[in-house]
């Protein structure tokens, strides 16, 4: 039969005051209360069964606490060192220097907070992920401190001459903050309430429980507050171990966050309204102004929940779904051992027979024992007639059907719980290395879903954390705390800061590898076969970046890319994005033009001699020419010097002949 529960038809049945929101309150948690109560009795029996805390009739029973061992082991594999936080710009231009000075500085706070020995970080962690392997539910909250600078008053500073050199500075006002931080506060399980629905995404409410003292409750709400609180340390109708054992009495404050009028409430027993801490502006009904301001206004992740379902937001606890096999394993264990005990040699014995007596008690060594009435004592067939032992054969016998029920039972349980034997470190000697390497990788497949889901949250509250560094940290704190002005990138501060304040720029998150037990034989595997493919890469495409330069960024994206699914491959893509923007700068100036081919050199060359050559021809063959003519000029004149000397002689000589004729006449 359906359990019956006063329902409220209407919000407009409680009125918007501080008394109305009070008693609406005090309905909300009693109806979380109720859905609940199964979960938190479940998770306190788990948590026992964790320690090993037993009840009166269990005090003698025997257990391997196999779900101790587990997880144990599981929580190591899951959370084995420090997180390390990674931020990442939103949009990876290489050429984007402001960006990339933004993710440094908010990585820088971010990891610099996690590895302070002050900060709880770490505790949180540790305790969420406790918590998510036990009941089912593992959740931290985050809040925002500050302390201001409280300017004290000074005089006006007068020279000797009466002039006002400085003014007078009034006091008793803040000035800057003097420190700020984000702390991140780990949440018991039994310490949380929240709105019952199907999904994260329906929540109405979620609220936190705290146990004040009178004195803290005056200190935080008031002394009228605290003079009229109910100091009752009880949880809401659930049984709690530690009352009666705390010596200072104590009362129940639950802090309410109302994501649907984006506000947060105080409520507690005993008092009429609804209470705020003082200092505090409230709204008319009592409510405080949502604090932090943040996008998805929880101050908390989404909680690690264990087995959940779109049916009901409340987890199913690992233990659960194998207490079968947990129970059966410690049956089957006290057994064997109740069987153990009995293995001894034992029996009965003629009471006449005094001689057997003193063969079973009397340490005798070839000795002969004398036996009255011989004749009497074979007749009964001898030491076999009067002696009767304890059967040990079906002893053991059943301890061995015990002990391979035991391991075929450790078997399945390994099977639902995802624990293989090579986790535990067990082989066989006919074990090869390359099947022990695949027993190593589905191994990790089996967890690789816990690990992720564990990175997811300690992603979620870095990125929590980040937003408020960037809503409510002043500049001057992000400044100082990142460190930057000591680097290269110092005068980028100012618009780095200026970029980190806008939402969304930036993604955060831890990497699930950097929160797990590193394998540092398949971290250095997976690196060597990177070296080998790259070396291959780059002797394939060397040739084409020197036959085409400008295709260079190209091949160093694509080593880029493989370089992106390594493990710890942050730090290098780096220096992989400086090499890419130094390529690009060189592609966009003009480049020399390229070198001769030696091959068309020697082809000009000899094309020049030939036409040298053929000039050197031609030239000769004119010169020939002139000469020729000029030795034929010559032979002309000549020719013509002889012409004329023999014409002058036979002229002469004619003259002669008639100057003979003459004389005789």
């Amino acid at each position: 039969m359906a359990r019956k529960q006063p329902v409220v038809e209407k919000q407009q049945e409680w009125t918007d005051t501080p008394e109305g929101w009070c008693g609406r309150w005090a309905a909300e948690l009693e109806a979380s209360n109720k859905e609940l109560a199964r979960w938190h009795e479940r998770g306190r029996k788990i948590v026992k069964r964790y320690l090993d805390e037993r009840d009166g009739g269990q005090e003698g029973m025997t257990r391997l606490n196999l779900f101790t061992a587990n997880t144990q082991t599981m929580q190591a594999l899951l959370y084995g060192k420090t997180p390390q936080v990674s931020c990442q710009r939103t949009f990876g231009d290489s050429n984007d220097d402001v960006a990339r000075v933004g993710a440094e500085m908010l990585e820088r706070l971010l990891n610099n907070d996690i590895e302070k020995d002050s900060d709880t970080t770490q505790e949180a962690y540790r305790n969420a992920l406790s918590d998510r392997l036990l009941p089912g539910l593992g959740n931290v909250r985050l809040r925002y401190t500050v302390r201001m600078q409280v300017v004290h008053p000074t005089p006006a500073i007068i020279n000797a001459e009466g002039y006002e050199v400085a003014p007078a500075v009034p006091g008793g006002f803040e000035k800057a903050p003097d420190s700020e931080n984000v702390a991140v506060d780990y949440v018991h399980w039994q310490d949380q309430r929240w709105s019952p629905c199907r999904t994260f995404a329906e929540l109405r409410w979620w609220a936190f429980r705290a146990e004040m003292s009178k004195e803290a409750v005056a200190a935080t709400f008031g002394d009228e507050v605290a003079a009229r609180v109910s100091m009752q340390p009880k949880m809401l109708g659930l049984d709690n171990d530690s009352v009666g054992k705390d010596p200072l009495a104590r009362c129940e404050v639950w802090e309410i966050w109302d994501r649907e009028n984006r506000c947060v409430w105080w409520w507690t027993q005993g008092m009429p309204a609804v209470i705020a801490p003082k200092g505090t502006q409230t709204n008319p009904n009592g409510s405080v102004p949502d604090p932090l301001g943040l996008d998805g206004f929880w101050p908390f992740p989404r909680p690690m929940w264990a087995n959940l379902t779109t049916s009901k937001l409340l987890p199913t606890p690992d233990f659960v779904i194998a207490q079968d096999l947990y129970d059966d394993i410690d049956n089957i264990a006290a057994r064997l051992d109740l069987l153990e005990s009995a293995v001894r040699v034992v029996g009965v014995y003629d009471k006449t027979s005094s001689g057997v007596q003193r063969l079973l008690t009397e340490t005798t060594q070839n000795t002969m024992i004398p036996v009255e009435n011989w004749a009497m004592f074979a007749e009964k067939g001898g030491v076999k007639g009067v002696v009767d032992w304890f059967p040990l054969e079906m002893v053991v016998e059943a301890i061995g059907v015990l002990s391979e029920r035991l391991l075929a039972k450790i078997s399945m349980l390994f099977q639902i719980t995802g624990m293989s034997d090579i986790m535990r470190g067990q082989s066989t000697q006919q074990t090869t290395a390359t099947e022990q390497a695949i027993k190593a990788r589905f191994a990790s497949v089996r967890v690789q879903t816990m690990q992720d889901e564990f990175a997811r949250f300690a992603s979620e509250t870095q990125r929590l954390k980040a937003e408020i560094i960037a809503k409510h940290f002043d500049d001057e704190t992000i400044l100082r705390r990142s460190n930057i002005q000591q680097t290269p990138d110092a005068q980028l501060a100012p618009q780095a800061i200026a970029l980190i304040k806008q939402p969304g720029q930036y993604r955060i998150s831890v990497n699930p590898d950097a929160v797990s037990l590193t394998d540092f034989a398949a971290l250095k595997q997976e690196r060597f076969e990177f070296m080998q493919a790259m070396q291959g890469f780059l002797q394939a495409a060397f040739p084409m970046a020197q036959a085409l330069p400008m295709a260079a960024p190209f091949m160093l994206e694509i080593i880029k890319w493989a370089l992106s699914g390594l493990k710890g491959a942050n730090t290098i893509e780096g220096v992989f994005d400086q090499m890419i923007a130094k390529l690009e700068e060189m592609a966009a100036q003009p480049r020399p033009p390229p070198p001769p081919d030696p091959k068309v050199e020697a082809a000009k060359v000899k094309a020049g001699a030939e036409e040298f050559k053929a000039k050197a021809d031609v030239m000769k063959t004119g010169l020939d020419l002139k000469v020729a003519k000029e030795k034929h000029a010559m032979d002309m004149q000549k020719i013509s010097a002889t012409m004329q000397a023999e014409e002058g002689r036979q002229r002469t000589e004619a003259l002669k002949s008639v100057n003979e004729v003459t004389s005789k006449s």
